[in-house]
């Protein structure tokens, strides 16, 4: 257990590169008593130099933010202040990413649908309990994890896949999904991984193997799952995707 004693005000910095829903979770954490937001970043290097300025005991993170990837940032927030609890918090629910970020020191990954009560136990739990991390996913995203009848992708990663397939850039592969450059990365990253494949092409024959995507084909994107309204995609309140 942490020697930090119950009752103690818990300070919080909060990563986001998203204003609305930064300011939005400022305002559920300064609702409780014994939280305290000290300051506020949008960007990786944000949260690198906030950490080495304010030595919190939480940082709320999230995974897809102009500068350094949470790879490089979570083991640099962690050296500057080794009592910080990193806290990811998403909208994206993969357990390979959770494994991913946990594994380099992350204490906790949440998904940015949990309620506040969760949101409010997730950093006492972090704080106060140096035994217990915290993973919120859904029960299908993490059954897949533990499939034995071949490698299992996403429908997000089958649509990259398959765009890729027909020779298309991540550029074009977002554009045509409605999703940012950084997530097509991250989604041929995972691919890979579950696949075992050395890269784009390798990935992509692997897959058409396993009958998971066809080889070629036309560009129509129409049975392709597109990002929903209010996603990331979708511009803040200063006008920058």
């Amino acid at each position: 257990m942490n020697s930090q004693p119950a009752g103690t005000t818990i300070t919080t910095i909060v990563v986001d590169d998203h204003t609305l829903f930064r300011d939005g979770l400022r305002e559920l954490l300064t609702s409780e008593p014994d939280i305290e937001v000290v300051a506020e970043g949008r960007s990786g290097k944000d949260a690198i130099a906030l950490t080495s300025q304010h030595k919190p005991d939480v940082v709320l993170l999230d995974v897809e933010m102009p500068g350094p990837p949470p790879r490089v940032v979570i083991p640099r927030i962690l050296s500057l202040c080794p009592t910080s609890r990193i806290i990811i918090v998403t909208m994206y629910g993969e357990p390979e990413l959770a494994h991913e970020l946990m594994g380099l020191g992350a204490r906790g990954f949440l998904v940015k649908d949990v309620g506040r009560e969760q949101l409010f136990a997730a950093v006492r739990t972090v704080m106060h309990d140096d035994e217990r991390t915290l993973l919120a996913a859904s029960k299908e995203s993490l059954d897949s994890l533990y499939r034995e009848d071949g490698p299992v992708l996403s429908a997000q990663e089958q649509a990259v896949l398959q765009l890729a397939a027909r020779a298309m850039t991540n550029a074009q592969i977002g554009s045509a999904l409605g999703i940012p450059a950084g997530s097509i990365r991250r989604h041929l990253g995972n691919a890979y991984r579950k696949l075992g494949a050395s890269g784009r092409i390798d990935a992509v024959n692997q897959a058409v193997a396993a009958g998971l995507i066809r080889r070629g084909g036309g560009r129509s994107t129409d049975a392709l799952p597109r990002w929903h309204p209010g996603s990331r995609h979708q511009r803040d309140d200063d006008g920058r995707e």
